[in-house]
């Protein structure tokens, strides 16, 4: 069915392009033939479709493959963006991120990348600096501030704007930075640029301030991430024993298996084990660490990276999803061998383990091994593929041996009177082994015990405090933020000499072990200091995880309005870039009873966004009603028109079309003309029900409407999920030429914004296109690519809607399990019109005689 776009667009709309740094470029838009009032919603218009044609629309085409693109390209901004280049000052930044803005001047809701916080995270400079830059530029008359509503809702906040000098000098500096040589390094080579000429070359929509601040040494790198071997610490100064998992290892690698599991408690040595793995193996090796916000993508291009190196192009990049890119990665394994070793896959996100699965299957049969090390698996692999099929291998580390053990005390100085002691205390943990063993041997007994009696009673007053400000941390951090002063760094090194500290790569991090510990010993103002000291540090930094971890530590830290108020401005566009998870634990984490109401409302708007997404109706409807009852006590009639919108948004998906039409109409009165953006997701939405009801003219009608006020709104989001609804009118008119057309702007559009949910959407309806065509290959290809990007935003309507979709175009038993899936989920939300389409489908196929 064709999916609209837009209906409850709130939650993916964070438009504010001076928060488009590096990493919330990675927005896309999803899509099926869909229409839009708002946010992303899909359903299809009785089954027609829209075929492509790609020498008629060859943007439609070539833009399909740059999702991915675009996702693993913006590593090379992730990665540099945090060394600071040395080509601009906090002003010059400033004035570049501004001059974005300069349209939205005098709008009556603005983004939240024009407030002081919005500011300070688009250019990667911390706040109390960007205040001090912002003071002295309104003194000379190059800014200046009022009060305005910021989008997402809430109370007023002041804003910064352009005065007409500060346009003008702006411009010049843009125009002077534009003209700025370099080095571009590309997959095709190295050659010299200036600025401008680089910027097309960069993911679609980078801007030129972002080009700027991922510029390293005079030197861009497109050629995305590199992969080789462990970081360097991962590999111990000895390996000590483990010569039956070795020999396990060598055996796996060349057997018919395609994943070794090795498990292990913590401290164990798994890491070490892997990097030995890499040492002695014959084939070339990609190491991957594996975080809560590592995405199949980031494995993927990993693996691809590797290749490249061994001159094998393939490029995950370069296909439109992850079933295309496993598909050519497993078909040019059969060639050349690789072992791809993945740690702490006890960490992986649910994406993560659908890919491995999908890997340990498509890569029966090719050279490409899996090695995969955790606390304990996810269930990626069921017990048929490591009994009967042989795919799947299973190692358990236990301690080391006696032998081993004894020879690793022996080396590190324990006494020989104390070996037997310590062994039989320790059971040949290797970490445990190697913290008594600093002291000699002494002191045994549980390990906190000795943790405390050994080791923290006999740090330095330095040592004590690295160690306090690491354990505030969740993951590796670079030194720097640890490392305040120039002594630090020896003080770092002394510490993982003593096996207290892990250092490589840049970065410094403390066994999970030994986190705990010491962050257990913290008072409450200790941990109030630190957690606050490293908000600071990720604030100057512009990966997307950075701003998780800023909210994270600013709750911490005991501060959770400022934490509310820069997660209600960024939480959408974490949301739309693939961390629903993320910010419904950050949300969580509030004690939202503490806020003023005014805090509040943005955060129960995100929320119930985020949950109305991932299919959890319910909780969203109370969300929903918590804020309008508040916005309603405050008298703040936009934050109320908005809750009701979202609610009639909730009444449209149940198929409760009356009720959400009751619910737009007293929303669209509430907000009136104030609100231009909501008044024409409004349009947009009430435009579908005309389209519903099969009154097109009055659907297109309303959708230009809507077109019109989003363009007046500067809301380019909202623009493309009425171009997008226009294409349907267009489609279920024959005109598919016409609609084609609209689909391609649309894709343009959310491909700049990086909006993926209408691009799932968008995906969707060009499959259906294709399938009205008789294309079934090509729908079946497009809705693939619709359900995997789907899958991994948690968009659940949009999977039973592709699902359903897949029902349609297959008539044997896959096409069945696919209705069966759709009506599965369609029930669980209560989406009663779409349960019975589906009903209806099934009944159908149930009838013809086979």
């Amino acid at each position: 069915m064709a999916s609209r776009c837009g209906i409850a667009r709130a939650a993916s709309r964070t438009r504010c392009s001076a928060f488009r740094s590096v990493a919330s470029l990675a927005r896309r838009c999803g899509g099926t033939t869909s229409s839009t009032t708002g946010k992303s919603r899909s359903r299809s218009a009785n089954g027609t479709g829209v075929p492509v044609d790609g020498a008629r629309y060859p943007r439609v085409l070539t833009l399909f493959g740059s999702l991915r693109r675009r996702q693993v390209a913006l590593r090379f901004l992730a990665r540099d963006a945090a060394r600071v280049s040395a080509m601009l000052t906090a002003e010059e930044r400033i004035l570049l991120h501004l001059l974005e803005h300069v349209r939205r001047a005098d709008r009556f809701e603005v983004p939240f990348a024009m407030s002081q916080s919005g500011i300070a995270l688009a250019v990667s400079v911390r706040r109390s600096h960007v205040s001090a830059t912002l003071s002295e530029m309104e003194k000379r008359g190059l800014v200046t501030k009022r009060l305005a509503h910021l989008e997402g809702g809430g109370r007023r906040r002041k804003v910064y704007v352009l005065t007409p000098g500060g346009a003008q000098a702006a411009e010049a500096l843009r125009q002077r930075i534009a003209a700025t040589p370099l080095r571009v390094r590309s997959p095709h080579g190295e050659e010299s640029r200036t600025l401008g000429q680089a910027l097309p070359l960069a993911p679609r929509g980078t801007s030129l301030l972002e080009l700027v601040l991922a510029a390293a040494d005079g030197v861009l790198d497109f050629t995305g991430e590199t992969a080789g071997g462990p970081p360097s610490g991962a590999a111990p100064r000895r390996f000590y024993g483990r010569s039956e998992e070795l020999a396990a290892a060598r055996e796996f690698l060349r057997s018919q298996a395609v994943c070794l599991a090795v498990r292990g408690l913590p401290g164990m040595g798994k890491t070490a084990l892997l990097a030995r793995i890499a040492e002695t193996s014959d084939a070339p090796t990609a190491w991957v660490h594996v975080t809560e916000w590592t995405t199949p993508e980031h494995v993927l291009s990993g693996i691809a990276a590797k290749r490249r190196g061994l001159d094998r192009p393939f490029d995950p990049r370069s296909r439109g999803n992850l079933e295309d890119a496993i598909g050519v990665l497993a078909t040019e394994a059969k060639e050349i061998p690789l072992v791809a070793l993945l740690d702490d896959v006890h960490k992986a996100s649910e994406g993560v383990v659908h890919l491995l699965g999908s890997l340990t299957t498509a890569l029966r049969g090719t050279r490409l091994k899996l090695v995969v090390a955790g606390r304990r698996m996810p269930a990626f692999y069921s017990r048929r593929e490591v009994a009967l099929d042989g795919l799947v291998r299973e190692l358990d580390l236990a301690g080391l041996d006696e032998t081993s053990a004894t020879t690793l005390l022996s080396d590190r100085g324990v006494p020989p009177d104390r070996r037997a002691e310590v062994l039989a205390a320790t059971k040949g943990h290797p970490l445990f082994m190697e913290l008594i063993a600093a002291s000699g041997g002494r002191g045994l007994g549980d390990v906190r015990t000795y943790l405390r009696e050994e080791v923290a009673a006999k740090l330095e007053p330095r040592e004590q405090e690295m160690l306090a400000a690491l354990s505030v941390h969740r993951q590796p951090v670079a030194v720097e933020a640890v490392a305040l002063e120039v002594a630090d760094v020896s003080v770092l090194e002394g510490l993982a000499d003593r096996s207290l500290v892990r250092l490589g790569d840049g970065t410094a991090d403390l066994h999970d072990l030994l986190r705990e510990f010491f962050y257990s010993r913290l008072t409450a103002a200790q941990r109030t200091r630190l957690h606050t000291a490293a908000s600071a540090y990720y604030e100057g930094r512009p990966e997307p995880e950075a701003r998780i971890e800023l909210v994270y530590h600013l709750i911490q830290a005991g501060k959770p309005t400022e934490a509310a108020h820069i997660l209600g401005g960024v939480g959408r566009s974490l949301v739309a870039k693939g961390y629903p998870d993320e910010v419904l634990r950050l949300v969580a984490l509030l004690d939202l009873k503490l806020l003023e109401p005014t805090e509040r409302i943005p955060i129960l708007l995100l929320r119930g966004d985020t949950l109305a997404m991932r299919g959890d109706w319910r909780r969203a409807q109370e969300s929903f009603d918590e804020a309008g009852v508040l916005s309603e006590d405050l008298g703040d009639v936009r934050g109320q028109a908005r809750a009701v919108f979202e609610l009639g948004v909730l009444e449209y998906r149940r198929g409760d079309f009356d009720a959400a039409k009751a619910s737009y109409e007293r929303a669209l009165a509430l907000a009136g003309s104030s609100d231009e953006d909501l008044g024409a997701r409004i349009l947009n939405a009430l435009g579908i029900l005309e389209w519903q009801a099969g009154h097109l003219a009055e659907a297109a009608d309303l959708y230009g409407r809507s077109r019109e006020a989003y363009e007046r709104a500067g809301d380019s989001a909202g623009v493309a999920g009425a171009i997008n609804n226009l294409g349907i009118l267009r489609w279920q008119q024959e005109d598919v030429d016409g609609a084609l057309s609209h689909y391609a702007d649309a894709l343009r559009l959310s491909e700049e914004l990086g909006d993926h949910r209408t691009v799932a959407i968008l995906y969707n309806n060009i499959g259906e296109a294709y399938r009205r065509k008789g294309d079934v290959s090509n729908a079946a290809k497009f809705y693939y690519r619709s359900l995997a990007l789907s899958e991994k935003l948690g968009f659940l309507w949009q999977v039973g809607e592709v699902h359903r979709n897949l029902g349609r175009i297959s008539s044997d038993a896959r096409g069945a399990a696919h209705l069966e899936r759709a009506l599965a989920i369609f029930e669980s939300l209560g989406a009663r019109r779409d349960r019975d389409e589906v009903l209806r489908l099934l009944e159908a196929r149930r009838s013809v005689p086979h």
